[in-house]
């Protein structure tokens, strides 16, 4: 909804909204065809099985494409419980969030997508974390009370590691590996 159609408002300005062809929609939906560009944010953690949705991208982008993946990190959010106190979701593994709730039911650590993705024939070609350090924060003070400067900490620190790999969200794209 709202995202698509703020992209295609960007596109149209740029000249450019004639030239792309938009598609949205549950990934089983999608035309069995190749696209350049896809774009799959906040979309693995909530499904049972995510290996399907990366197998499925594997078969739609097209040789020279790009996939675009933001997923939520299940690795922060061990690190949030920790620095919670929340040991016994820990130990017991319970990581899935509430029904109803904004915590995804499946959160996906990052090294499985490498992994799944690698051997779904892609190369990650950029990485970045979302939120390295934001939700970690619990009293503003030194600057954390400026949202510019908290973005311009997050943009800082996002790419680098090993803040990259504790965001509560992780960026990934990649395309297919060049035989």
């Amino acid at each position: 909804g709202g995202m698509l159609a703020m992209a295609q408002a960007e596109a149209e300005s740029q000249g450019l909204l004639q030239q792309i062809s938009w598609h949205h929609g549950a990934y089983q939906t999608l035309e069995d065809r190749e696209y350049d560009v896809v774009i799959c944010h906040a979309v693995l953690e909530w499904l049972a099985d995510p290996e399907r949705l990366l197998e499925k991208l594997a078969a739609l982008v097209s040789a020279q494409g790009t996939v675009s993946l933001m997923f939520y990190n299940a690795d922060a959010l061990v690190l949030h419980n920790l620095i919670r106190g929340n040991f016994n979701k820990i130990n017991n593994q319970d990581y899935s969030g509430m029904k109803g709730g904004l915590t995804p039911l499946n959160p996906v650590a990052p090294a499985w997508v490498e992994k799944t993705l690698a051997a779904h024939g892609f190369e990650v070609f950029y990485k970045s974390g979302i939120r390295v350090f934001s939700d970690y924060v619990g009293i503003k003070r030194g600057g954390n009370e400026s949202d510019d400067e908290v973005i311009d900490m997050e943009l800082k620190f996002s790419n680098q590691q090993p803040y990259m790999h504790i965001g509560r969200y992780v960026h990934v794209m990649c395309r297919k590996r060049v035989a």
